[in-house]
């Protein structure tokens, strides 16, 4: 088994070239290459706990609508079907605040019909915060109540990313777009004609009531969305293709392992306001397979996997270690001494002694 040796590099984030760029990527030009790298790891990592739960590319509430009007309609005796989204402005809010946000970006929407229909009224969606089966946990409630003469429907919906589940929600509460082959939802509407408790989406569907008698739904976990589970340490020049990271395939729907540049996953296991310290002592290896390395770029992602930006989590610090081969290097001198005998001895008469 080949010696190695150890190396290190220390990277503050504040030492990062000032592009304009507000991204969560720093990246490290090295002085001198540090060669015959055979593997690398995260050794150390600090960060404050201070990072926002409502973040770019994550910050959109989904759901859809559904309305069929009433009888003798000239629109028809079906479901017509909208999607609806509202966006949420990035910082860090508790749960109570992001209801309040929330209430306050739905009832500010126009156009808030799924159909033309100028009997359709505006339906009332109301977010609360709420206590649980005298538990110590709370959870989100949701009040529908709408005007319209005919019948509507109500359905959260699951993206990529998803504030639904880190405000309680189940998968079996929501419509998973990410799982569905069709990207519409017409046969979500034909089944809403003779809906059953054994369809897919029964618990995913809410009736609204009446502006009268207003019908509600509980998540059935608490909500989360005040404390981040932690961030993803990612790197392209670090990793080689030898981690993965499940994903659902969007062809064929199947639980899919893929290549990731996954270097770690940072828990937060402590409150929020805390500095967030890992020495790791049993870090996780990428194999560099006895790479030359001249450049190092390190980017911090959210649980979900989207970029973060030094706004959204601050700055932090880590040490990488690297394990090294050791190559008994020839210097230029040494080769010139080794090539000057060479040629001496190949110049010189070999000399005979007689006795």
């Amino acid at each position: 088994m080949e010696n190695t040796t150890n190396h290190y590099l220390h990277i503050n984030s504040r030492h990062r070239l000032d592009t304009g760029n507000n991204d969560a990527v720093v990246k490290v030009h090295l002085s001198k290459p540090i060669k015959n790298c055979v593997r690398c790891c995260v050794k150390q990592f600090n960060i404050a706990n201070h990072l926002y739960n409502i973040r770019k590319g994550e910050n959109i509430l989904r759901w859809v609508e559904f309305y069929k009007p009433e009888l003798n309609n000239p629109l028809g005796d079906k479901f017509f079907y909208r999607q609806f989204s509202v966006a949420i402005p990035p910082r860090y809010y508790t749960a109570e605040e992001l209801v309040q946000a929330i209430n306050a970006l739905i009832g500010a929407m126009s156009n808030h019909t799924v159909t033309d229909d100028i009997n359709e009224q505006i339906p009332t969606i109301v977010l609360s915060q709420i206590a649980k089966d005298q538990e110590n946990q709370y959870h989100i409630k949701l009040e529908f109540s709408d005007g319209s003469p005919g019948i509507k429907y109500f359905a959260p919906v699951h993206q990529q990313t998803s504030l639904w589940r880190h405000l309680g929600m189940s998968d079996s509460q929501c419509i998973h777009a990410m799982k569905r082959v069709k990207t519409e939802y017409d046969d979500i509407s034909e089944n809403l004609q003779n809906l059953n408790t054994t369809y897919i989406y029964y618990n995913a569907l809410t009736l609204m009531g009446t502006s009268g008698t207003p019908i509600s739904k509980i998540s059935n976990f608490p909500a989360t969305i005040e404390s981040p589970s932690g961030i993803y340490i990612t790197s392209d020049q670090l990793t080689a293709g030898e981690t993965y990271e499940t994903r659902i395939n969007q062809t064929n729907k199947f639980c899919e392992g893929v290549a990731t540049n996954i270097l770690e996953f940072v828990q937060f296991d402590l409150g929020r306001y805390s500095y967030i310290h890992k020495d790791y002592v049993y870090p996780h290896y990428h194999g560099l397979h006895k790479k030359d390395i001249t450049e190092v770029d390190v980017a911090l992602r959210s649980e979900e996997g989207t970029l973060l930006s030094f706004q959204e989590c601050g700055d932090f610090n880590m040490i990488i270690q690297f394990e090294c081969a050791e190559v008994n290097e020839v210097s230029e001198e040494d080769i010139r001494a080794y090539n000057a005998e060479g040629y001496r001895l190949a110049h010189t008469p070999d000399r005979i002694l007689l006795k």
